[in-house]
């Protein structure tokens, strides 16, 4: 019996030198302490578990291999290739230049938005309390349809001006053949493209869907070219199509202290689909110090008929009151439908505040007020919540 503990010991003790393990986990929790309407009497109130997630990553002593694991109650929704919750990915680096990844990270590889999407608002985000609703991208439409955060009512997101990284599951290329270029390729040979017959998948749709980015990572900035391939449409059951890729251009200064501007360009080559319009974005974030505030607009110009104009604005100034204690207020205008501004447009006024660890532990509370158009009901309701939350990260 001594032998074999013995035996025990010198083999954890040999694995602890040959991997190195991280492991941690996140809880978020949101109640909404009042919740009303300017169409109904009726207050009412709820809340839940926005997240309850944990999270594995592990790589050998040399950094040749490694891998990722993750559990999240979110992650198992129906239709998902990814059951119970569970995703991961597992990587090998034979040489600093080149690295394969196999499997899938559900926040997407290859991202290239700076402070105009997640980065906006932050962790504020995964709560609700600030102003993201189902459009955790950008502000606007309400999302409908099985491919939740990819279709939204009549409407248009930030995502389509900035790169949406490859957030799908399949082989990732990384090749770094300098320290300032990055070629970068995902194929997504597990989660295969939509089509009406996913059992009899021709090899040829799966290589439509490749994304595919040049990034250089500059003194002063960062630039990259993006060429998303199109997934096909799970609802009309239809394959994928190469005219109806996307293609993304995205520059990020960051030469001037305290100050960083991302701008961001989408467009595809089919004019009979949403991106028959040039999709142009600007986000810019300026911190002094005590004080900061950022902004991102983004444009949606019709190139070909059958499209509207349409725009987005957000704006957050914040104020740091002391190390554990901030304050921020977000204001926002979305018109996606220009000629009916009423059906076709949205807004929101979401003062908040944080206390605790920006990038970890902390309580959160906020009051937002918001209408949402939405153009299958015209509905125009003003909405009041005040949502509070918690984050505990560990």
């Amino acid at each position: 019996m001594k032998k074999l503990i013995a035996i025990s010991v010198v083999f954890a003790l040999v694995a602890g030198v040959a991997f190195a393990v991280d492991l941690g986990g996140t809880v978020i929790g949101t109640v909404k302490v009042i919740k009303a309407d300017s169409a109904s009497s009726a207050v009412t109130a709820g809340g839940g578990m926005n997240r309850v997630r944990l999270e594995g990553s592990g790589e050998v002593s040399d950094g040749q291999f490694g891998g990722w694991i993750r559990f999240d109650t979110a992650s198992g929704a129906a239709g998902s290739a990814w059951t119970n919750g569970f995703m991961g990915y597992a990587w090998w680096k034979p040489i600093d230049q080149l690295k394969l990844t196999i499997g899938k990270f559900s926040d997407g590889f290859f991202e290239q938005n700076g402070n105009a999407c997640w980065g906006f608002y932050q962790t504020a985000t995964d709560t609700g309390v600030a102003m993201e609703g189902s459009n955790a991208w950008g502000w606007g439409p309400i999302a409908v349809g099985p491919n939740i955060g990819g279709n939204y009512r009549g409407g248009f997101r930030l995502r389509q001006a900035f790169n949406p990284a490859a957030d799908f599951g399949g082989l990732f290329i990384a090749i770094t053949p300098v320290d300032m270029v990055e070629i970068n390729i995902g194929i997504p040979f597990i989660d295969k493209p939509f089509r009406n017959t996913p059992a009899n998948l021709d090899i040829g749709d799966i290589f439509k869907a490749t994304f595919a980015q040049v990034a250089l990572n500059m003194s002063f900035g960062t630039i990259a070219f993006t060429f998303e391939g199109d997934q096909g449409d799970a609802d009309a059951h239809r394959d994928p199509d190469l005219l109806k890729s996307q293609i993304f251009g995205f520059f990020a200064l960051k030469a001037i202290d305290n100050l960083q501007i991302d701008f961001g360009l989408g467009t595809n080559f089919d004019s009979a689909t949403n991106a028959d319009r040039l999709n142009i974005g600007l986000a810019v974030k300026y911190a002094p110090g005590s004080w900061g505030i950022k902004f991102r607009s983004m444009f949606a110009i019709p190139v070909s008929g059958g499209q509207k104009f349409g725009m987005l604005f957000d704006i957050l100034p914040y104020f740091v009151i002391n190390d554990s204690f901030r304050a921020y207020v977000s204001g926002g205008v979305s018109i996606y439908n220009i000629d009916n501004i009423g059906q076709g447009g949205s807004w929101h006024v979401n003062p908040y505040i944080e206390v605790g660890e920006e990038w970890g532990a902390k309580f959160l509370a906020g009051i937002k007020v918001y209408q949402k158009g939405d153009i299958s009901s015209g509905s125009t309701a003003v909405n009041f919540e005040i949502p509070v939350a918690l984050i505990v990260s560990f």
